[in-house]
């Protein structure tokens, strides 16, 4: 794929799924502050837990009934000392039985970038595709994306600056109730060139249908 087209598509999908992924932080924040309860957040509504998993598409990593307990894992989890260590939690719920036997690194990923999307880029089997990488741990992926970022940086910043009036529009909503959210911005327009990249590789690649965790 061409550079410009993998870096313009990607913006499409930043634009249409940003508002979206900054409304599942909020509730999320909303959720772990005590201002929505664990009732409500675990229906299936806009911004829930549920409608999360499913749309980020881990809901099959976790066994259904213990989605329940999943949450009260991951809210200790984040009040812990190891809130971003994706690995420890993809373990330790693997141990306590919510993920099927296996180390769903995906997923937790996925859920602990709802507590901390300023330092946490989530991992999938698209995101790995990308950047060409074959394991399952979350630090050695980590290392990749930082890399991808500074060897891009200026790439990155100027395609998000060519759309900047719209992302101002939708960010505009959530300034009040998301701090540094440039820090976010930036990490999904990341997020959505490792999913692009990804995807077309895939179709390259291999002709089959192909996972996205």
């Amino acid at each position: 794929m061409d550079k410009k087209i993998k870096y313009i598509e990607a913006l499409g999908n930043l634009l249409a799924t940003y508002r979206s992924d900054l409304f599942y932080i909020k509730r999320f924040n909303d959720f772990k502050n005590g201002r929505v309860s664990k009732t409500d957040y675990l229906t299936k509504e806009d911004g829930s837990f549920r409608r999360f998993i499913n749309d980020f598409r881990v809901a099959r990593n976790i066994s259904k009934d213990y989605v329940d307990e999943f949450l009260d894992e991951l809210q200790k989890w984040i009040n812990g000392n190891q809130s971003n260590d994706v690995d420890q939690l993809a373990t330790k719920v693997k141990g306590l039985g919510y993920t099927h036997g296996k180390v769903m690194t995906s997923l937790c990923s996925k859920v602990l970038f709802l507590n901390n999307p300023y330092e946490i880029i989530p991992i999938d089997q698209l995101a790995k595709r990308a950047i060409g990488y074959r394991g399952n741990r979350y630090s050695e992926f980590r290392k990749e994306i930082d890399s991808f970022r500074e060897n891009n940086t200026k790439e990155i910043n100027s395609y998000l600056a060519s759309v900047s009036n719209h992302i101002d529009q939708i960010e505009k909503d959530f300034n009040g109730d998301i701090p540094n959210i440039e820090i976010i911005r930036q990490n999904r327009y990341l997020d959505k060139i490792m999913w692009t990249t990804g995807r077309k590789k895939a179709r390259e690649i291999d002709p089959l249908p192909f996972d996205f965790v």
